[in-house]
């Protein structure tokens, strides 16, 4: 599944042993016109292309040989087409695989600053705290993880403490509303309150009574 664009005006030299023996086909033409081609794949003599499907390039690699074989007196024209067919196929598989890869690339940083906040979410997080700590531009960093989640790096924050916050005013009734806060990364009990509410309509207060209640209702 692999291409190789090489400009033959420079020395370029390639190797396979028996181990890893290679099978390829081979065109060697006069591009004049054609220069640009490996400059739009990555600038260098020599590119290498990924192709997630060979099959349709292969094809077009036998017409060409079955063009020249069979009616050698007037392919110009042909050929010409073909060749363009060929290297705009290899210019459009690379600029796939280029797009796969770099979503893959901004899938993993948005996994990896999701995990960034789960692991510090006690700390004074903010957007652009967050987009430092994964080496972007916060509005870059914003605008991806938005992307990917529907909601910025803070939105998450916010989410992933109000969870917690949730979970922990049922199993930790030792605790209290403003130990709780703390413990989730709010920097007072008012501001617990004022997102639980927001998000869920109740105070902590009241979603701890009704939990209570609920549960002591199951024990009857």
């Amino acid at each position: 599944g692999q291409v190789f664009v090489l400009d033959c005006r420079y020395d370029i030299k390639m190797t396979a042993d028996d181990v890893d023996p290679w099978t390829f086909k081979w065109m060697h033409f006069n591009a004049v016109g054609y220069q640009e081609y490996p400059n739009m794949i990555n600038g260098s003599t020599l590119s290498v292309v990924q192709m997630l499907d060979a099959s349709q390039l292969e094809q077009m690699f036998d017409r060409v040989e079955a063009c020249i074989m069979n009616n050698p007196s007037n392919t110009d024209l042909e050929l010409y087409i073909l060749l363009n067919g060929i290297l705009d196929e290899i210019l459009a598989g690379h600029r796939k695989v280029s797009r796969g890869a770099a979503k893959t690339r901004s899938r993993e940083l948005i996994e990896q600053a999701q995990q960034f906040i789960k692991q510090n979410y006690r700390e004074r997080l903010s957007n652009k705290a967050i987009a430092n700590a994964m080496y972007l531009s916060e509005y870059h960093f914003i605008r991806q993880f938005k992307k990917y989640t529907s909601m910025t790096p803070y939105e998450y924050l916010l989410m992933h403490r109000l969870n917690l916050a949730r979970q922990m005013l049922i199993e930790r009734r030792d605790l209290s509303v403003a130990q709780v806060a703390g413990e989730v990364g709010f920097p007072r009990a008012d501001s617990l309150t004022r997102y639980f509410t927001v998000k869920w309509g109740i105070t902590p207060t009241e979603f701890r009574a009704m939990a209570a209640e609920g549960q002591a209702g199951g024990r009857q």
